[in-house]
C-alpha cells in the first residue's frame, strides 16, 4: 500500500478470511490506519485518523465499515482507549456503508468505555447509516448526532 518502512513506523499485517487475503492493515506516518477491502477487485478503504483534545479523543472514520475493514477499526479504537481517554467521540461523517459488524464494534467500545465509567458518542451520521442505527435502536444506546 505505502512502500516498505521500518519497523518502528510500520505494524504491518494481513488477516485473512475465508483462506483469501481481503484485508490489508498499515498505520501511516502520520497515525492514521489504512484497511483495504479487495472485494471483486475493486478496494474499499477505510480511513481513520484521531485528534485528542485534553481527555477526549475524536476518531474521524471515512469509508465503509463492514466485516472486512471492522477488525481495524475495533484496534484502532482500543488504542484511543488504551491511551486513556475519558470520552471517545467516534466522527462517521464519512462513512458510506455501516453493516452488523461494524455495529458490533461500536457498541463494544461503548460497553469498555462505560465500564471505565467513560462516555462515548457517535457523531456525524449520513442518513443511510442514521437509518441503520434508528432502525437497531442504536440511536438510543449511545449518543448519536446526524449532520445536519
Amino acid at each position: 500500500l505505502y512502500g516498505r518502512a521500518s519497523a518502528q513506523q510500520y505494524d504491518r499485517w494481513r488477516l485473512r478470511h475465508g483462506g483469501k487475503e481481503e484485508i490489508e492493515t498499515c498505520p501511516r506516518p502520520s497515525g492514521e490506519w489504512l484497511g483495504v477491502h479487495h472485494d471483486k477487485g475493486v478496494a474499499v478503504e477505510l480511513e481513520l485518523s484521531n485528534q485528542t483534545y485534553g481527555d477526549t479523543c475524536v476518531v474521524h472514520v471515512t469509508g465503509e465499515i463492514d466485516l472486512a475493514t471492522a477488525p481495524a477499526l475495533r484496534r484502532y479504537l482500543d488504542e484511543q482507549i488504551a491511551k486513556g481517554c475519558r470520552e471517545l467521540v467516534v466522527d462517521i461523517e464519512g462513512v458510506t456503508l455501516l453493516d452488523s459488524t461494524g455495529l458490533g464494534v461500536l457498541v463494544g467500545r461503548l460497553k469498555v468505555m462505560r465500564a471505565n465509567g467513560n462516555e462515548m458518542r457517535v457523531v456525524g451520521a449520513r442518513d443511510r447509516v442514521l437509518k441503520v442505527l434508528v432502525i437497531t435502536g442504536l440511536d438510543r444506546v449511545f449518543e448519536v448526532s446526524a449532520v445536519h
